[in-house]
């Protein structure tokens, strides 16, 4: 335990396990303030770390697939919507059609 408080190891999978369970905390709150740290790259050594890493880049590049594919969509709309007004599709120019 000395070794780790002073940053001359770092832990095992299972002492991080073990320590995770000891402070009762999750991956994900015991990682949050680690994200942007320089402590990543020594972290990242650990098996649990670096799966938490990837699976976070998964949903990162998920989502960003979701926002690209709703943003294509919504031009798409758009477009269709300008051209069908460009072609007075949607509405007539006339609004007064006089006979005699």
């Amino acid at each position: 335990m000395s070794k780790l408080e002073n940053d001359k190891s770092i832990p095992s999978n299972e002492i991080l396990r073990s320590l995770l369970i000891a402070l009762d905390l999750s991956i994900d709150e015991f990682m949050k303030p680690l994200v942007s740290s320089h402590d990543k790259v020594r972290l990242i050594q650990i098996p649990d770390v670096e799966q938490w890493f990837k699976s976070k880049e998964v949903k990162s590049l998920t989502t960003q697939r979701k926002i690209i594919y709703l943003a294509m969509l919504l031009i798409s709309i758009g477009c269709a919507l300008f051209y069908a007004g460009h072609k007075n599709y949607v509405f007539n120019e006339r609004f007064y059609e006089y006979k005699s």
